[in-house]
């Protein structure tokens, strides 16, 4: 089981990714009484350091990675859904292509949050101006729909 909402519930989303971005996967011993020379208090700063020492203090805590790890994810998602190329998204994130793709591929999966498909709607009818492409049918002049035929070898409806 995470401890991940509850450290979200004490330190707010933003100082909870910022502390799983730096520490995320690791075993971190809480002080009862963090100093400003701990790695947490450089992190996420002394007020926040406190907090999680007033729920957790003396214990070793796993810092998770799952929230850190879901922005990652929609970041590149919408970067390769707004036409950047992979390489540079690589690059920029430090994985090879290859991770990439299947991170836009695995984005479809529930535990992502965001789907591909919603990204995808997303960035084609807001970031370019553009409305959703309709697709081809038999109302719209064009291949129908699979197993239907059109043309000239269509069955003539009387």
């Amino acid at each position: 089981m995470s401890n991940e909402p509850e450290i979200i519930e004490l330190l707010g989303t933003q100082t909870t990714l910022k502390l799983e971005q730096t520490l995320g996967g690791q075993r971190k011993y809480i002080a009862a009484k963090p100093t400003p020379e701990s790695s947490i208090v450089n992190v996420i700063g002394m007020e926040a350091a406190i907090k999680l020492a007033t729920r957790f203090g003396g214990m070793l805590l796993y810092i998770p990675q799952h929230l850190a790890a879901r922005q990652r994810n929609q970041e590149i998602t919408l970067a390769v859904w707004s036409g950047e190329h992979k390489q540079l998204i690589g690059q920029r994130f430090g994985l090879v292509e290859r991770t990439i793709r299947k991170v836009v591929q695995g984005d479809n999966h529930p535990r992502f949050g965001l789907s591909c498909r919603l990204l995808r709607a997303q960035t084609q009818g807001y970031m370019d101006g553009r409305q959703q492409p309709k697709r081809a049918g038999k109302e719209s002049g064009g291949i129908g729909t699979p197993g239907q035929r059109t043309g000239k070898h269509a069955p003539k409806s009387h």
